[in-house]
């Protein structure tokens, strides 16, 4: 006999990962000051791909409308997916350029509360984020899992493509899988952080920003 009358199932306490596939595109003066008028690191042992060196360029004006474009899609992302009224402003903004066989190891952003990534210029790779499930925090040992859903996934992937957005939490540990075409996968990142007066408890916490 069955005694269930109704059930439901509560996504509580979910992290908010957007993907937006844009029709937003570079023009072709604006990759080339990305490719030529940005200088880079290079690679490393730590690092599998190229960074910029300057990590505010989008406050370079051949870059306003790219600018543009994420900061009407991050503040979207803010107000109406987290609904916070708090304002928030960009704090850093680079680019990563990866060859063939070059990936961004997996990273965090500190000090930063969002972050994204826009693809300039993507043929190949996906964006994988790391999680640590819900249903075994705090315990040393892993289940055998039937069928990987959104409650007991340990990585999560977005394959992406030229114009895409991923929009996220800056803690969370994310990383991609390695170019494997010959065009270079070119990358637009940014965080972003509150702006004004926070605090609760008492003039202690309070803090300006």
């Amino acid at each position: 006999m069955n005694y269930i009358n109704s059930s439901t199932i509560t996504d509580i306490n979910v992290i908010p990962i957007l993907h937006e596939c844009s029709s937003f595109f570079l023009e072709d003066n604006e990759i080339n000051f990305i490719r030529n008028g940005t200088k880079y690191d290079g690679t490393d042992a730590h690092r599998k791909n190229q960074l910029s060196k300057n990590k505010n360029m989008l406050e370079n004006k051949n870059l306003s409308r790219v600018k543009n474009f994420i900061n009407d899609r991050m503040l979207n992302y803010i107000e109406n997916v987290a609904q916070i009224e708090n304002e928030f402003y960009m704090t850093q903004s680079w680019s990563t350029i990866s060859k063939k066989d070059q990936n961004h190891h997996v990273h965090t952003h500190p000090n930063a509360i969002f972050s994204c990534v826009y693809y300039a210029q993507c043929e190949s790779g996906d964006i994988e984020f790391y999680f640590e499930p819900r249903l075994r925090e705090k315990f040393n040992f892993t289940y055998k899992i039937k069928k990987w859903n959104n409650f007991n996934c340990e990585t999560w992937n977005y394959e992406v493509k030229t114009g895409d957005l991923i929009i996220f939490p800056a803690w969370i540990p994310h990383g991609t899988t390695p170019n494997d075409v010959e065009t270079d996968r070119i990358i637009i990142g940014a965080n972003y952080f509150i702006k004004g007066k926070v605090g609760e408890y008492d003039d202690t916490d309070l803090i300006e920003i």
